[in-house]
């Protein structure tokens, strides 16, 4: 996430940032077991899950860069739960397509954007 100001004066850095997410997920599927022991020195800092763990749990993971349609929906549904719970001042759903700057996404890899506008 940026500010719309940020992402309209600079879309070759955000174009560079998803190239790299891009490629590490790739590297994360091509070279799984060398992925999970890179991985594993942070996965026991921040949740001791042993190596066993991490390996059984690896593959319920999607690693994957996209811009699809379930993350309006997962907002939508976030929105409406905070507005039911009174956490928010504003009572109305905010159209997020809004603030969404979809160019570097598309610029990097199109197939990716499945939101509906």
């Amino acid at each position: 996430m940026v500010m719309k100001d940020y992402a309209a004066a600079h879309p070759e850095i955000l174009a560079k940032f998803l190239r790299a997410i891009d490629g590490a997920t790739t590297f994360l599927s091509e070279h799984k077991e060398e992925a999970q022991g890179l991985a594993q020195g942070l996965i026991d800092r921040r949740l001791a899950l042993d190596s066993a763990t991490t390996v059984a749990l690896w593959d319920e993971f999607t690693f994957e860069m996209s811009l699809d349609q379930a993350l309006i929906r997962v907002l939508e549904q976030e929105a409406t739960w905070a507005i039911r719970n009174d956490l928010v001042s504003r009572p109305k759903i905010p159209n997020y397509l809004d603030y969404i700057h979809f160019e570097p996404m598309e610029a990097v890899k199109p197939k990716a954007v499945t939101i509906h506008r």
